[in-house]
């Protein structure tokens, strides 16, 4: 459908700015803009004494299930690199919660998860 539509398109733009990267406009033929979904990129990196596990993107109770069986249940070992995670929802706080309690390191954790993850403990005292 969508190659349909942008078929008669001779110039295609992506924005880089940040604020608008998720919107892509087509220009020259029928002028559609829509929102491309950011998803959830999972690297499994092994290091000496340790596994790291590098997030990056968007994580959310939809990819839980893809990322949980990845860690092991004592947790031992397990670094998980977020300096390229750039958005999380509910659940994924109550996950990184339950990881940090296992003794997995959150490392390169944005200050917006960490402050969302201190009030979530908070808030269950």
């Amino acid at each position: 459908m969508v190659r349909q539509l942008l078929g008669k398109c001779r110039n295609a733009a992506i924005s880089s700015d940040a604020a608008l990267k998720s919107i892509q406009l087509f220009f020259d033929g029928p002028l559609i803009a829509f929102h491309s979904v950011e998803l959830l990129k999972i690297e499994r990196i092994s290091r000496p004494g340790c596994t790291a596990i590098k997030l990056t993107g968007r994580l959310d109770g939809e990819f839980l299930p893809e990322l949980a069986p990845q860690i092991p249940a004592d947790g031992r070992g397990i670094v998980l690199e977020m300096d390229e995670l750039r958005l999380v929802d509910g659940d994924a706080v109550r996950f990184l919660i339950d990881c940090e309690s296992r003794g997995i390191q959150l490392r390169g954790c944005s200050a917006y998860i960490r402050e969302w993850i201190t009030r979530e403990r908070e808030s269950d005292k």
